[in-house]
């Protein structure tokens, strides 16, 4: 297991715990390992709850707030009663355009939809409504990495294995409970 597929459950028992039970996923691209890792933690989370993803509420985009717009917006063109109550975006700026197709088709963030993100960048807690995201932790990545490389090329080298990090749920004013 990553971190990224235990994330992804997490912020999904999340939604689930709010009574969001059509949740979709705005995936990165398809050829991204980050990408299935988190399709496939979102697909547990939904399994454990005797749930599962609608292929109607999975799509693959570009990390970008462009391609959130256009896959969230092909999500809400379904009919009012089929839509999802919660969306997952693959990343913050995939959210973004997710928060603005769901404004575009007239509804509320999060009366109407939930959004969730993932990387809680600095634009995270300024959008309108501040973004619930998953606190990435860049910085700390960067430097156990030049740490372990500065270890290797002294001759350290019993610093391998896997290290896990704390990426907690930061929860803003884009989620809420589901009204349906």
């Amino acid at each position: 297991n990553s971190p990224f597929f235990e994330n992804l459950s997490a912020i999904t028992k999340y939604l689930l715990s709010l009574n969001h039970k059509d949740i979709a996923y705005l995936s990165g691209p398809l050829e991204w390992e980050g990408s299935t890792t988190r399709l496939r933690g979102i697909q547990r989370a939904l399994a454990e709850a005797g749930l599962t993803l609608d292929p109607q509420f999975h799509g693959w985009c570009s990390p970008n707030i462009e391609d959130g717009f256009r896959v969230a917006s092909t999500i809400l063109n379904l009919p009012s009663g089929k839509r999802p109550t919660a969306i997952l975006a693959f990343n913050d700026l995939i959210a973004i355009g997710a928060i603005h197709a769901i404004r575009t088709f007239g509804l509320s963030v999060p009366n109407d939809i939930s959004v969730v993100g993932f990387d809680n960048i600095y634009l995270s807690s300024h959008t309108n409504p501040p973004l619930t995201t998953v606190a990435f932790p860049a910085y700390q990545m960067g430097q156990l990495a030049v740490q372990r490389i500065y270890s290797s090329l002294h001759g350290d080298n019993e610093q391998g294995g896997l290290m896990l990090l704390e990426c907690p749920l930061v929860v803003r004013e884009s989620t809420g409970p589901c009204k349906t």
